[in-house]
């Protein structure tokens, strides 16, 4: 199944090839997601609207989730919204969880990416933005799954530093590198052009990009 949604308006769902669910969601309450996403785990749950705190979220899953990542994806809405799903009876309930985490900001989104190349790069990506998240925020990752929950402006910020890590090829390794003194935009594009000059002219071998609000410069190549 192929779903797409857009904020304030229900989802569409068209079949699509193959097996599982391919998502292409922005900006869902997060209460309407949690009950969207139980047709596909045995049923809407049970839940109190005044338990669901008022986030939105947003899923990029170009490649169909199985069942199994359906119920990680559950899980990683939930979580930093303080919530747990339990089975009763055959039943699944939302409730508060047992032990829950800092309250999201009032302004929160979830946004949860489906890396193409797996757990490791998952992993990997959970590590700079834990990082670059704020105080309040979540940095979560369940298989080839990761999800930030952070104040809005800050997802935005954060999003193309996603995207432009889960578009590398494997065998890249990001890092964030401070610029003490020096402007990260300006240093970017001098390394960039040294890259390049180094390569004969050719795309640089490593990507560089500047994190003007945190003043660091995201790299990310081979070890070598």
């Amino acid at each position: 199944l192929a779903v797409q949604a857009t904020p304030g308006a229900a989802q569409s769902v068209a079949p699509s090839t193959g097996q599982g669910v391919q998502f292409g969601l922005e900006g869902a309450r997060l209460v309407d997601f949690i009950r969207f996403l139980g047709q596909f785990l045995g049923g809407a749950p049970v839940l109190r609207e005044d338990h669901v705190p008022p986030a939105s979220v947003s899923v990029v899953a170009p490649e169909p989730l199985g069942p199994g990542e359906l119920r990680a994806l559950l899980d990683l809405v939930l979580r930093p919204a303080g919530l747990e799903a339990v089975l009763r009876g055959g039943v699944s309930y939302v409730l508060p969880a047992a032990a829950p985490g800092p309250p999201l900001p009032e302004d929160a989104q979830i946004l949860v990416w489906s890396l193409p190349q797996g757990e490791a790069q998952a992993r990997s990506l959970a590590g700079v933005l834990e990082r670059l998240r704020s105080d309040r925020a979540r940095v979560l990752s369940s298989g080839r799954l990761v999800a930030l929950a952070d104040e809005a402006a800050r997802v935005a910020r954060l999003r193309p530093v996603l995207q432009a890590l889960a578009a590398l090829p494997p065998g890249r390794v990001p890092e964030i590198v401070p610029q003490a003194r020096a402007q990260a935009r300006q240093t970017a594009r001098v390394l960039v052009l040294r890259l390049k000059s180094a390569q004969g002219g050719g795309s640089a071998p490593l990507l560089v990009l500047p994190l003007d609000w945190s003043n660091s410069l995201l790299l990310a190549g081979t070890p070598e």
